[in-house]
């Protein structure tokens, strides 16, 4: 996001959950990183992926 670049980590024994979780874990970053800053405070909207 805005040359920003975030990863994520999980782990679980199918390998598309993890894939899944590890991509919502970098979101959750990005939206913690803006809410430090001050910057946009739009809301990220996901389902749970169990």
């Amino acid at each position: 996001e805005d040359g920003n670049i975030a990863t994520g980590q999980s782990a679980d024994t199918d390998t598309v959950v993890a894939s899944a979780k590890a991509y919502l874990n970098a979101l959750n970053r990005l939206y913690v990183r803006r809410g430090r800053t001050g910057e946009d405070k739009r809301e990220i909207n996901y389902k749970d992926v169990s």
